[in-house]
């Protein structure tokens, strides 16, 4: 059935290049039918709708700001998923082992494992970072204007498949930190899933630093889809 619909299909598009090899060796799908997009589009200024009261309130607070997200709060059989712990370790390295000012956004649109969160946020509590922790959760605040307004943002999660508000941080200027279990952007700064140390410490320096970074898409994604689509129409 696979095999069939790639097959009869005129024009195939993917975000990871790996899939064009493996289609071509596992069901002989034609390599030239294959493109390979980005699925990031950057958002528009009328979709702007600016950061809450609350959020900038929190960020005036202190003196640097650090964002993150998931899209669900959960372990799975291989551990943390989006990195809450990560993120703890990295606040415990920077405030109480360093003495640096900062506050985390750590939006989180679904609670998955209750019982994980809220071990997450006792252990919150007890370094002493409770005031230091935002976390919002199910908020419709747009993402990536938080991203904007912080000095860093983080991408801290064990698996991704291209890490849209990575390039949505970078895109406003604000450096990223990424896990490196996939390809990201040249602009964003990586580090290996699971070390915090090198997390933290790449994070101080760059929020010491102050650098803002400039990055633009490499495609363009939407007018590339249509002239893929004109060129099958017929």
């Amino acid at each position: 059935m696979m095999r069939l619909f790639l097959n009869r299909a005129d024009a195939i598009i993917f975000n990871d290049p790996s899939f064009t090899g493996f289609l071509n060796a596992k069901f002989g799908t034609d390599l030239r039918k294959m493109t390979v997009l980005p699925t990031f589009i950057p958002p528009l200024d009328n979709e702007k709708c600016g950061v809450t009261p609350e959020i900038e309130k929190f960020c005036q607070r202190y003196r640097y700001t650090i964002s993150s997200n998931a899209s669900i709060l959960m372990k799975n059989m291989y551990g943390d998923v989006y990195g809450f712990d990560q993120l703890i370790g990295m606040m415990d390295f920077l405030v109480n082992r360093n003495g640096m000012d900062v506050g985390m956004v750590f939006l989180v649109s679904e609670v998955g494992d209750e019982k994980f969160f809220e071990e997450g946020m006792k252990r919150i509590g007890s370094l002493g970072l409770t005031e230091r922790f935002m976390i919002p959760i199910g908020s419709d605040v747009n993402g990536y204007e938080v991203w904007g307004r912080t000095d860093l943002f983080v991408r801290a999660t064990s698996t991704d498949m291209e890490g849209i508000s990575v390039k949505e941080a970078l895109l406003s200027g604000t450096p990223a930190i990424a896990s490196d279990v996939c390809s990201r952007p040249d602009e964003a700064v990586l580090y290996h899933y699971g070390n915090i140390e090198e997390l933290a410490g790449k994070g101080m320096k760059i929020l010491r630093s102050g650098r803002r970074v400039i990055y633009k898409p490499h495609e363009d994604v939407p007018l590339r889809i249509m002239d893929i689509y004109n060129s099958i129409r017929g």
